[in-house]
């Protein structure tokens, strides 16, 4: 798949894709397309759809028409395991009053593999500078440290 594969193909892409809420349209016939190694910014005011299109993207939300594909596949015949091993999502508000530490939360993020990434808990813990934090329970930290522990998790998610 990935040896076919040219600069500039989609690798995730929403083609003419609709979503309503309580019956509702809210986003109309979008399209776009990500392609590899590219960096995406979605700009627009409060309440705009930039978060719906992101869990669009994700395959957390399905649109009432369209597609969305991720590898040319459609994006719902992924399971959650293989989705989650191609595609991370960090919610714009993070709310867990669990007590898990820091190093408990990030290895959370290994959920979709049978066999570890190169990449360790530890290792994503240090990449977000809370190495000394790991031990902690995440309700004790910062709000930027809060945030970085669930990027850190996010980080080793993605790491296969």
């Amino acid at each position: 798949m990935l040896s076919d594969r040219r600069p500039g193909d989609a690798i995730l892409a929403l083609r003419d894709c609709s979503f309503s809420y309580d019956g509702e349209d809210f986003i109309d016939s979008l399209s776009l397309a990500v392609g590899e190694a590219s960096f995406v910014g979605l700009l627009g005011p409060n309440g705009s759809g930039k978060s719906t299109v992101l869990k669009l993207l994700a395959g957390i939300l399905r649109p009432a028409r369209g597609e969305v594909t991720l590898w040319d596949k459609p994006i719902a015949e992924f399971g959650n395991r293989d989705r989650a091993k191609l595609v991370s999502y960090l919610p714009q508000q993070l709310q867990m009053s669990m007590p898990f530490r820091v190093s408990e939360l990030v290895a959370m993020g290994l959920y979709p593999y049978d066999r570890p990434p190169e990449l360790t808990a530890g290792d994503a813990i240090a990449m977000v500078g809370l190495t000394e934090k790991s031990g902690e329970l995440i309700t004790n930290l910062s709000g930027g440290e809060y945030r970085r522990a669930f990027l850190a998790m996010t980080l080793l998610q993605g790491a296969g």
